[in-house]
């Protein structure tokens, strides 16, 4: 049997849209435009629970509650699991510093230290923030 190139076997999308500042899903979106089995698509309409949930503490297990196991697709749910850090980071990127400068120990900005290379504790990215947020003190 000659030997087979490589073949792809699942294609799939999964989209949320957040807003804050509680980091509630406002709404989902997941597609399957590559799927190994016809019934595959069955799970997507399963996706929609997650509108109104918040990316919090608990916010892993409610996701395996609502789509996991035979209640959805394992590998759209595995995808939303992975975005709600995503989601915690992009939402502080675009909005955090809206607001003012903030200690690194504020809650909001303590869900993001150390989730990323950017966002280490010792990197250069958040010891530029730790001096910001002294230089600002120390003019007050």
């Amino acid at each position: 049997e000659p030997e087979q190139g490589p073949i792809l076997v699942h294609h799939l999308i999964a989209r949320l849209w957040v807003q804050g500042p509680d980091l509630t899903i406002t709404a989902v979106e997941a597609e399957m435009p590559t799927i190994p089995r016809e019934m595959c698509p069955q799970a997507l309409p399963a996706v929609q629970k997650l509108v109104g949930l918040k990316i919090r503490t608990g916010f892993t297990q409610k996701v395996k509650d609502f789509i996991g196991d035979v209640k959805g697709c394992s590998h759209l749910t595995t995808l939303f699991l992975t975005m709600g850090p995503v989601a915690v980071q992009g939402y502080f990127a675009a909005y955090g510093r809206a607001s003012g400068l903030r200690p690194l120990d504020h809650p909001t900005l303590s869900r993001v230290i150390d989730s990323c290379h950017v966002w280490r504790k010792d990197g250069s990215y958040v010891k530029s923030l730790a001096a910001a947020w002294e230089e600002e003190n120390k003019r007050t």
